[in-house]
């Protein structure tokens, strides 16, 4: 690893674009939303992405916990129609089975209270959404590293990895509308990582 660094280093000396990166243990979602009454300037059906902050999934020790909690970010897009919120999330895990000694499937629900922004002319709302939910997940750490003509990265990462399914129900007010929407969806962990990433750049550009 450190030689492939020694050399990554020289190389970008010498015609690459290279810059460091650090990411945090991370929770992605994804819903697919079917609406009571459209966005302003949408329509009924919605996609519903999230990525949230979850600074626990780092422990190892900390795996097999039935409480979580996250911040994060996302929004609800439909054709025109656009908002977006910052949210906590506080998670419920009392079904814990474990496949292995770090491997575990997980299931419980999610609350996540939303703040809702649009365009400047719609203003402000609230809304919420909760999630029952189900996980694969594994703790890993460790080094990694790749390579090519084109480019690379190297770095190290410790945390959760895994995969789940979730339906979810939310409700959102905006000017005065209360919208309800119901849905599915699949969720994400990432563990949080560190390292260096470069591009070799073609002499003349």
């Amino acid at each position: 690893m450190w030689r492939l660094l020694s050399l990554s280093l020289l190389a970008c000396t010498t015609g690459c674009i290279g810059a460091p990166f650090v990411t945090p243990p991370a929770r992605v979602s994804v819903t697919y939303l079917s609406l009571s009454k459209p966005l302003p300037r949408g329509g009924t059906n919605a996609a519903h992405f999230e990525v949230g902050v979850h600074p626990a999934a780092l422990l190892s020790r900390a795996h097999d916990r039935q409480l979580d909690a996250g911040i994060g970010y996302g929004f609800v897009a439909s054709k025109g129609g656009f908002v977006h919120a910052p949210y906590l999330e506080i998670q419920a895990l009392p079904l814990i089975y474990a496949l292995g000694k770090t491997t575990l499937v997980r299931a419980g629900t999610a609350m996540k209270p939303l703040l809702l922004f649009g365009r400047t002319e719609e203003g402000a709302g609230f809304g919420g959404t909760a999630q029952l939910l189900i996980e694969l997940s594994d703790h890993t750490s460790g080094t990694f590293s790749n390579s090519s003509s084109d480019g690379g990265v190297i770095g190290f990462g410790a945390g959760e990895l895994g995969i789940g399914l979730h339906l979810e129900a939310s409700a959102m007010q905006l000017n005065g509308t209360s919208i309800w929407g119901a849905g599915v969806g699949v969720n994400v962990r990432l563990p949080a990582s560190m390292g260096f990433a470069w591009v070799f750049v073609p002499p003349g550009k």
